[in-house]
């Protein structure tokens, strides 16, 4: 994670030359002298992300008479792909910032003194260079879902897309935002042949960006965990950004046959400890301290919920009755972790 670049954006951007910021300009002397190694590199802020994938990138957003609610503040981080947003508000000469992520968590609130607000957009951006990812390889051609009749597998399949296009309907309406993403992802723990053994270790989870709405069989992609430093999918759609997670997790439950992971809190359920963002494989860590330690539920246990702070949920099912029983409930957008 060492030669992790950060970009940090500001200013106006468009087709007239655009507009420096003196204001941003500060706020990001002040973030470098905080973080090692750091690079300034001017790019259009839609085409960072495309050159530089695995960089950090804040951008910012003026707010000045907050026509922006939050929701379309995250809706931007989303579109843009920024680690983090930095709201502006008040006006000249007293600015105010908030700092966004794209799951509508706030790291810092209505903060004028910008020796504050880098303190605050360092800390977190050392926090999200001490997250670990893994990335995924396609390592052959999409594997066919075919069925063995003594084992019903194809009509328990059916019924899973059923279930998951039930709460896509619902997350639709909880959530809220449109993105342009589908938020959330499921997977199933392939068994007994199905879909054929001879792969080994395998899942199926919904392909990335996939619409949970009208998901079928074919919005799923076959992939398998067990490597150092990737996860192998078979076709040429990429799995969902939490793959890596779902496979650690089967792994370590190994009672566990399908997982909903949405963007809404599950009724009653724990909450873990830390803010994660998508596809931080830390955040299996996070449910095993919930239910793998000594006194706890434990690692046999085929049903389990828990809540992901600051992301949303995951359900552990044995059985599909279990899933399908999931009550869920809409996050608090902004959800502030400010003092954190």
């Amino acid at each position: 994670m060492g030669d992790m670049r950060i970009f940090f954006v500001g200013g106006a951007f468009d087709d007239d030359g655009g507009k420096p910021s003196s204001c941003a300009a500060a706020l990001s002397r002040a973030i470098q002298n905080r973080l090692p190694h750091e690079n300034d590199k001017p790019k259009l802020v839609d085409e960072i992300k495309r050159e530089n994938p695995t960089c950090l990138l804040v951008t910012s957003k003026r707010n000045l008479d907050e026509r922006y609610d939050p929701l379309m503040l995250v809706a931007r981080a989303l579109r843009t792909k920024s680690n983090l947003l930095l709201e502006v508000t008040g006006s000249a000469p007293k600015y105010e910032f908030t700092l966004w992520d794209p799951l509508g968590n706030v790291f810092a609130t209505r903060i004028g003194d910008l020796n504050v607000l880098a303190d605050r957009i360092a800390a977190r951006i050392m926090a999200l260079r001490g997250m670990t990812r893994i990335r995924s390889r396609s390592v052959g051609p999409a594997i066919m879902l075919t069925d063995d009749p003594q084992t019903g597998r194809a009509e328990e399949l059916w019924r899973f897309c059923s279930i998951i296009r039930a709460f896509g309907v619902k997350f639709h309406e909880l959530i809220r935002a449109d993105t342009g993403r589908f938020l959330g992802n499921a997977s199933f723990r392939c068994e007994h042949g199905f879909p054929s053994m001879r792969y080994g270790n395998l899942i199926l989870v919904s392909r990335r960006d996939v619409d949970k709405r009208d998901i079928g069989p074919e919005g799923l992609v076959a992939a398998r965990g067990g490597f150092v430093d990737e996860v192998q999918y078979y076709g040429d759609a990429k799995p969902s950004v939490d793959t890596p997670i779902q496979l650690e997790l089967y792994g370590l439950f190994p009672n566990a046959r399908f997982m909903l992971h949405s963007h809404a809190y599950v009724l009653g359920a724990p909450f873990t400890g830390a803010v994660l963002p998508c596809g931080a494989v830390e955040e299996a860590q996070e449910v095993l301290r919930l239910f793998g330690g000594p006194g706890r539920v434990g690692l046999s246990a085929p049903n389990l919920r828990v809540n992901l702070r600051g992301h949303g949920s995951l359900v552990m099912a044995g059985n599909l009755g279990f899933l399908e029983e999931t009550q869920y409930v809409a996050r608090q957008i902004p959800e502030n972790h400010g003092e954190e």
